[in-house]
């Protein structure tokens, strides 16, 4: 953990039982987290683990739509996540969780 100093944006997040280092330049909220979290444990079928869909992360909190994508706008825009569009559903990728 030492080494991580040299990374000055450097933060440790605990995702279920993983612990990953994230080095972008922003705070992560306790929502990226959530949407982490179902990301790291998707097992349902519907995306493999490490991916996400929208739909999915209503069904697993009491979120509204909006405060979805506005979680997922972030990660996008900070290159955390991809997307991925098939039948008409959008995944998201989390590379560091499936790759």
């Amino acid at each position: 953990m030492a080494q991580l100093h040299s990374l000055r944006s450097a933060q440790i997040v605990d995702i279920n039982a993983i612990k990953m280092v994230f080095s972008v330049p922003l705070e992560l909220d306790s929502d990226h987290i959530v949407v982490l979290k179902l990301a790291e444990s998707t097992d349902r079928g519907d995306v493999m683990i490490g991916a996400v869909t929208v739909k999915g992360i209503l069904e697993n909190t009491k979120w509204g739509t909006e405060r979805v994508e506005r979680a997922l706008e972030l990660l996008l825009k900070e290159g955390m996540v991809w997307i991925d569009e098939y039948n008409s559903e959008r995944a998201y990728y989390f590379p560091s969780l499936c790759l």
